[in-house]
């Protein structure tokens, strides 16, 4: 980089191809995207993209592919964007802005996104955000993944893009992964990020699985998904199945759910059932909603839960707002 900095950008331009592709090739792809926009383009049109490819690594191609605009990437082609994501690995792929990574996406076409390998695939939609993956339609997210492979997705994509991916497609779409492709998703994804999914697409992933297969994923992967349903969603599930499922939970499981659905939860299962919790379980409960949702207790039913699961548990499963707000109630 520093004689790049030191010749300048001129002088790099009358270097021939060869030795401007190797001189690019010894740079970190982080400073060529820093060029700009129309440098990297002049650069890659007097290379030539075989000569690109000879002499540049992957994390190269990405900072200079990374720094072109769309109409850019397009004057390039979708053949010879392919030849460039087929030297990209996932980490390559991932160091592109997400228009740049679209723009790569929208040039080479679906068809050939689809012939890429695995991890280049899976690099190039963790590149995305959620609005792009909306664009392509649930169908094809469906594709992809089952061509990428869940397993490749969860090794190679950052979580949050595999929500959003999750997110674009409805339960048909869901359906022609199949069941254990959702199974190992909800498995593998971090509980935090599941209960960001869009409500139906988590119920979606819930109707594919089917209870059966719900209740072999761990707890906090089940709170994961129950936490970004809406109560009616919660409702359709019955009482009896989150009660067996939130029997399993522990507090720590149940603070990864927004606390609308820790109360649509309670809801559902009706105070009487809450009460024939683990004590742990009915603490992680109460203690995952608002105090505002607490206070909306009976006062009889916020009683019978704090007796039932005693002070000690009570101080070990919920905060001192969650405490306030039972207290409060029972008075």
């Amino acid at each position: 980089f520093g004689m790049f900095d030191a010749m300048g950008f001129d002088g790099m331009m009358d270097l021939g191809g060869d030795q401007m592709a190797g001189m690019f090739g010894a740079m970190e792809g982080a400073d060529i995207m820093a060029m700009g926009s129309e440098r990297a383009f002049d650069a890659m049109m007097d290379m030539g993209m075989g000569t690109a490819m000879e002499f540049m690594g992957g994390d190269q191609m990405a900072g200079m592919l990374g720094a072109m605009e769309g109409d850019m990437l397009g004057q390039l082609g979708g053949d010879m964007l392919f030849d460039a994501a087929m030297n990209m690995g996932a980490a390559d792929m991932m160091m592109m802005p997400p228009d740049a990574a679209f723009g790569m996406f929208d040039t080479m076409g679906q068809g050939a996104v689809m012939d890429l390998p695995p991890d280049a695939m899976a690099g190039m939609f963790g590149a995305m955000e959620g609005d792009m993956f909306a664009s392509m339609g649930g169908e094809f997210m469906a594709d992809a993944l089952g061509t990428m492979g869940i397993e490749s997705a969860l090794e190679f994509m950052p979580p949050e893009a595999m929500v959003d991916m999750f997110g674009a497609m409805d339960p048909t779409n869901m359906a022609e992964l199949g069941a254990g492709a959702m199974f190992d998703a909800a498995a593998g994804l971090p509980p935090a990020e599941m209960a960001m999914m869009p409500p139906e697409a988590a119920f979606g992933m819930f109707e594919t699985m089917g209870t059966d297969m719900l209740f072999d994923l761990p707890p906090d992967a089940m709170a994961g998904m129950f936490g970004a349903m809406e109560g009616d969603m919660l409702g359709q599930i019955g009482g009896d199945v989150l009660f067996d499922a939130a029997a399993t939970m522990s507090p720590t499981d149940f603070m990864v759910m927004p606390p609308e659905a820790a109360a649509g939860m309670l809801d559902t299962m009706g105070a009487g059932a809450v009460l024939d919790l683990p004590v742990d379980a009915m603490a992680g409960m109460v203690g995952a909603m608002d105090t505002s949702q607490i206070l909306e207790l009976p006062a009889d039913a916020a009683l019978d839960m704090f007796n039932a699961m005693g002070a000690d548990t009570a101080v070990a499963g919920m905060d001192a707002d969650s405490l306030a707000g039972i207290v409060g109630a029972i008075e």
